[in-house]
């Protein structure tokens, strides 16, 4: 089944029963109105028309006429619902076809209508089948409400074309196209249906309003056609649109080329082409190329290797370029040569090609007569260049290497160098390849005429030898000899302690070496030998003793000699003293060193010292000696000193150490702790032994410090605090002693109880209270008596108070008595107070 747009609904609500009644055969019954919507108000309140056709009642009909859009199958689907939205029954029936509104209510009326569709289900949802609709026509449809309920008729297609005038309209575009995006296609669009006369509206460029537009560039576009309205009824009908697409016929390019005949050639083509889409029938074109000489022509020639452009203008208004590649051939340059005959000569030969060979060739060579052919000649052994230039432009270069027959080459195959300094035995034996056998030789520095030569001296020889057609090379050998005999080491002069012995050594260099004892040293002290060797022991036993050594050798060098001096040092004789006469315990000393005699030769080593008290140290070099004496008393030190090189020395020095006792610091205080009401406060002083001078420090008291020898201070009084008091003594040498004490200053107890108090029950004087302060607030105990002896209230709390009750009963007036037990805070002194307590109301 064919699917259609579904355009429109045209609704026509008929007048009421009574109206419809009065109608008579042949006039129209009512009129319509041409909407979009589907749903319409359900008819209420109006009278049947009574049986027609599968309808066997007709009650509170609703009309509704429609067109067919376009031939084929329409399908409605038709609902009728309350005003709560819940369905209700729907039934229907379906004329036509009519070629208007007008005649179809006419035939209705006289009956001569044939009915197409039918349905009197009781169901609220009904389907409306029209077959074989063609366009134009029209069919009325007749809708009842049998339950007579206010509500909705929905009407909804879903199949077929309906609309309110039955006109068909569309139309159709088609185009010529533009070429390479210009403004030159055309477009046209043709009705189809409709009422003419027609309007247009086109979207190109200046929205043209012709049936045909030009000029237009490649796109796509819509235009709207307007149709007059229907004929048949006034109606007007709906415009038609179209959609065409302007396309763009471009150009394409291309081209060839022919390469150049070697890279710097300049005969090189190069060809540009084009073609059109929709084919290039009568369009011509034009040529621009960018090479030096600006050809305009389709092929551009006499080109070098390179890439060119052409600009291709065609008659059609393309406009293009193409870019070509004009390449190159290859060509090979080479050489060849031949020898030298002789070292030194001048017949060699070199040749230059180019291949292949491109146009006519030039050659130009580098030797010293500018030779221009391909061959030169003459031509002495090395390296030489022709540039080869052809006329159509390729040039190259070649290297050519001319050599010569190898020469005589000699070498030393022997070389036995001098061996001994200042003999004449070097050897030298020559060895000679290539040239022309025999040869002769001849020495600079030797009588022989043969390749070896044994009598040679240090320095350099030379051979000259000559073949047989006359080539003579030379060779050279420097020949060696042993250095001069040097003693290079010998122990340096020494200073060493008398009646010790030490070590003298010696090395020696040149001539033949030391090994396999080619070396000989002869020792001598004074100038009398005492030994042979490398080395020697020796014991002077005087002052300022020189000791020589003489190097000799098998070989027969001459002889060479050195000598060092051994010297006694200065004895040490060590004078120490103490940095101050006496020091107070701690006895911090410091015993220096007197340098004034010191020999600088052979400083101080170590020195080892004995404190007078059982202690030793040792010390280094000159320092002094840092020592702390625990123990008054007057000591002696003993020092052994011991210099660098081992000599040893002893000193002894009285009394040198006087250590001085300390005094003991030493107080108390007239009463600690002390109370906060007693706070005149004296010191005692108790320290010994021999102090003169006293200073106290006292923070927090009046005054705070004193050099009295026993003196009073004054601390706050009432104010709970402990108190640091320090003193320093001092003896007639200056030593001192320091101590400290601490003075407590604690609260005194001190309690109120009031006498009476008035428990009646205003606002005044209601609760009796014990005050207390100084006492152990855990160890408290207040107890109130009767007149009997009997306890009537009891606390542990310092902060209760008393209501005048027993046992929740107030007590009478009269007289009371209490006692209260406490507990110092800073002793465990108890303490119990009493007294009295009247009761008034």
């Amino acid at each position: 089944m064919k699917t259609l747009r579904i355009f429109q609904f045209i609704a026509l609500l008929l007048a009421s029963s009574s109206i419809f009644g009065q109608i008579t055969p042949g006039t129209a019954p009512c009129t319509s109105t041409c909407t979009t919507s589907g749903s319409y108000p359900s008819g209420t309140g109006t009278s049947g028309m009574g049986s027609w056709g599968c309808l066997g009642s007709t009650p509170n009909p609703n009309w509704v006429a429609i067109g067919a859009g376009s031939n084929g199958y329409i399908s409605l689907q038709l609902t009728q619902t309350n005003g709560s939205g819940n369905g209700i029954d729907v039934d229907f029936g379906v004329f036509g076809p009519f070629t208007s509104i007008s005649a179809g209510c006419s035939s209705i009326i006289t009956g001569s209508s044939p009915m197409v569709d039918c349905s009197f289900s009781s169901t609220s949802v009904e389907t409306i089948e029209i077959p074989n609709a063609s366009i134009g026509q029209i069919y009325i449809i007749l809708i009842t409400n049998y339950s007579g309920q206010s509500g909705t008729i929905s009407l909804t297609p879903t199949s077929g074309t309906v609309n309110c005038n039955g006109i068909s309209f569309n139309a159709t575009a088609t185009s010529t196209p533009a070429t390479c995006n210009q403004p030159n296609g055309s477009v046209t669009v043709t009705p189809n249906g409709g009422v003419a006369p027609y309007t247009y509206l086109w979207n190109t460029p200046g929205n043209p309003t012709t049936q045909t537009v030009t000029n237009v560039p490649p796109g796509t576009y819509t235009v709207t056609i307007g149709s007059s309205p229907n004929p048949t009824n006034g109606q007007p009908v709906p415009p038609a649109t179209a959609t065409v697409t302007v396309a763009n016929l471009n150009a394409s390019y291309s081209s060839t080329s022919t390469p150049a005949s070697c890279p710097m050639g300049h005969n090189g083509t190069a060809t540009a082409n084009f073609s059109m889409a929709g084919g290039s029938a009568g369009i011509t074109a034009s040529y621009s190329w960018n090479d030096p000489a600006g050809q305009m022509t389709k092929t551009a020639t006499g080109l070098l290797p390179g890439t060119y452009i052409c600009t291709i203008a065609l008659s059609n208004g393309c406009v293009g370029t193409v870019t070509v590649t004009v390449g190159a051939n290859p060509v090979a340059y080479s050489s060849s040569s031949t020898l030298v005959s002789c070292p030194g000569g001048s017949d060699g030969t070199a040749t230059a090609t180019m291949a292949p060979v491109v146009g006519t060739l030039s050659y130009a060579w580098n030797d010293p007569s500018a030779q221009s052919t391909q061959v030169a000649t003459g031509l002495t052994a090395g390296s030489y260049t022709c540039v080869i230039t052809s006329t159509i432009g390729c040039t190259g270069t070649v290297n050519v290497t001319v050599s010569e027959i190898p020469g005589m080459i000699a070498t030393f195959s022997e070389t036995i160098n001098v061996s001994c300094n200042s003999g004449n035995d070097g050897h030298l034996k020559v060895a000679v390849i290539q040239g022309t056998p025999p040869y002769s030789y001849a020495w600079d520095h030797s009588a022989s005429t043969t390749h070896t030569a044994s009598d040679l001296f240090v320095g350099i020889s030379t051979v000259t030898v000559t073949d047989a057609l006359g080539c003579v090379v030379s060779a050279s050998e420097t020949l060696t000899q042993p250095d001069p005999l040097q003693i290079n080491f010998l122990t340096s002069n020494q200073i060493i302690c008398p009646e010790a012995s030490t070590t003298l050594n010696v090395t020696g260099i040149g001539g033949n070496g030391a090994a396999n004892g080619n070396y000989t040293f002869t020792w001598k002290e004074n100038g009398t030998v005492i030994g042979t060797g490398e080395s020697i022991v020796v014991d002077p036993l005087n002052d300022s003793t020189t000791y020589c050594v003489e190097l000799t050798e098998v070989c027969g060098s001459p002889s060479t000699d050195s000598c060092m001096v051994i010297n006694f040092p200065t004895p040490i004789v060590p004078i120490y003293r103490a940095n101050k006469p006496y020091s107070c315990l701690p006895g911090d000393l410091v015993f220096y060193l007197d340098t004034t005699n010191l020999d600088q030769d052979d400083p101080i080593d170590s020195v080892i010292v004995h404190y007078g008290n059982g202690d030793m140290g040792v010390v280094y070099g000159n320092d002094s000696i840092h020592y702390i004496y625990t123990e008054a008393g007057l000591y002696t030190i003993d020092v052994t000193v011991t210099s660098d090189l081992g000599c040893v020395t002893t000193g002894t020095f009285q009394g040198i150490a006087n250590v001085i006792a300390n005094p003991v610091a030493d107080f108390t205080f007239s009463a600690n702790p002390t109370t906060i009401f007693e706070t005149v406060v004296k010191m005692q002083d108790k320290s010994s032994p021999n102090v003169i001078n006293w200073t106290w420090y006292s923070p927090g008291s009046t005054p705070n410090s004193s050099t009295y020898e026993s003196p009073t201070f004054t601390f706050p009084e009432g104010v709970v605090a402990t108190y640091t008091v320090q003193l320093i003594v001092e003896t007639p040498e200056g030593c001192i002693d320091t101590t400290e004490r601490i003075l407590s200053v604690n609260s005194d107890i001190i309690f109120y109880a009031p006498n009476a108090f008035t428990p009646d029950g205003d606002e005044f004087n209601q609760t009796w209270k014990f005050y207390v302060s100084g006492i152990d607030e855990f160890n408290f105990e207040l107890l109130i008596f009767n007149r009997w002896g009997e306890v009537i209230w009891e606390t542990h709390d310092v902060n209760s108070t008393w209501d005048g009750t027993y046992n929740g009963a107030p007590c009478k007036e009269g007289a009371y008595s209490w006692v209260a037990r406490v507990k110092d805070t800073y002793s465990d002194k108890k303490m119990t107070f009493n007294g009295a307590i009247n009761i008034l109301k």
